[in-house]
């Protein structure tokens, strides 16, 4: 879709927030998705502005083109989110944007992971991390999640050896790790620290 070589074009390399920005078609003052997009880090064509309301938006391709993108997306405006380096605590799934899996690999718990800004929700409600372009991991395999005990519980390393000797108290708060493992004993486990195994009964919360 996207010329190369255009004469008398002006080359932009797209600066999104997002993985990809929408193309319009602009006639007059009407303007229209036309359900196509550019990548975030492609370089596009461009052919000067126009305004319609109070929108500024840039020709691609050609000349003669009546295919735009938003201005702020190849003026500088739009600057990409941050990397931020985080800890995998949990086995992960990478999915896309509609919570389908990517492929069949996993991030393993233990390593690190380019993070882009803050933790967001996809359609479904799921807290996501942005590690790449339409890939996502579940932030609870990161960040984990805070729940309370209902039971005093021991903490082990599996099912039949305790990692050490704490007994952790009921009522008190304790953050676990994605989702539980379930041990050869049949019961679940759910994760809350490592390198080390350290696990607690999914029935203590």
């Amino acid at each position: 879709m996207l010329t190369v070589g255009a004469k008398g074009a002006t080359y932009t390399t797209v600066q999104a927030d997002t993985d990809t920005v929408p193309v319009y078609k602009i006639d007059g003052n009407t303007v229209t998705d036309t359900k196509t997009t550019v990548k975030n880090g492609d370089k596009v064509a461009t052919f000067g502005t126009i305004k319609v309301g109070d929108k500024s938006y840039t020709r691609i391709n050609s000349a003669d083109s009546d295919l735009f993108v938003e201005t702020k997306y190849v003026d500088g405006s739009v600057k990409p989110a941050p990397t931020v380096a985080k800890k995998v605590m949990h086995n992960a799934y990478i999915y896309d944007a509609n919570h389908k899996r990517v492929g069949s690999n996993t991030l393993a718990a233990y390593t690190t992971v380019n993070v882009y800004g803050n933790a967001t929700k996809l359609a479904d409600g799921s807290l996501v991390y942005k590690i790449g372009d339409n890939q996502y991991v579940m932030a609870d395999n990161i960040d984990g999640t805070s729940r309370t005990l209902t039971h005093n519980a021991y903490v082990y390393k599996t099912s039949k050896k305790r990692a050490d000797r704490r007994v952790l108290r009921k009522g008190s708060t304790v953050t676990t790790y994605g989702a539980p493992y379930k041990f050869k004993n049949g019961k679940s486990y759910y994760r809350i620290g490592g390198p080390a195994k350290q696990y607690v009964k999914v029935a203590n919360f």
